[in-house]
């Protein structure tokens, strides 16, 4: 049930739940998606929609966009980000580098962050414990399952144990 789950989770993260989902796959013949788009809307702040396109048949090489009013942010990957360009609509270029350790989805710690965190919430003590960081990390996922569910529905790809 990963129907875009590396890019939904992050939109969820950034901006939430949409309020509109518009979804389309190729549906192999096993009955799971191969690929598909997926069109987000937004009602607040100002109104913006996202666009997720996912793919475990093909690769593709281009970046993530963030494209605002007065500049493009570009992601080179957005499972494991290493370096951003922002691209301002004045022709400026700003270039930023995460950090040295990334590699791509394919690098054998490519979860390396994920663990560690996921590391660092777990093991604290409850009075240590960061329950503001655990709650945006539990909202996020319970998003994006919301999100993959109403996708799944739109697309119409079923699993035995759905009700009929």
């Amino acid at each position: 049930m990963d129907i875009g789950t590396y890019c939904t989770h992050p939109m969820v993260a950034l901006w939430g739940v949409p309020e509109r989902i518009h979804a389309a796959a190729t549906i192999l013949r096993s009955g799971a998606d191969g690929a598909g788009t997926v069109l987000c809307g937004f009602d607040s702040p100002a109104g913006f929609s996202v666009s997720l396109h996912y793919s475990k048949i093909t690769t593709s090489p281009l970046s993530s966009t963030i494209e605002g009013e007065r500049a493009t942010l570009e992601i080179d990957s957005v499972t494991t980000p290493r370096n951003l360009v922002l691209h301002g609509t004045d022709g400026s270029t700003d270039v930023v580098t995460v950090d040295g350790d990334g590699g791509g989805s394919g690098a054998p710690e490519n979860m390396r962050y994920e663990l560690l965190e996921f590391l660092r919430l777990a093991d604290a003590p409850r009075g240590q414990r960061d329950d503001e960081a655990l709650a945006r990390h539990q909202a996020a996922s319970l998003g994006t399952l919301a999100v993959l569910d109403a996708v799944r529905a739109q697309i119409g790809v079923r699993f035995p144990s759905d009700q009929a």
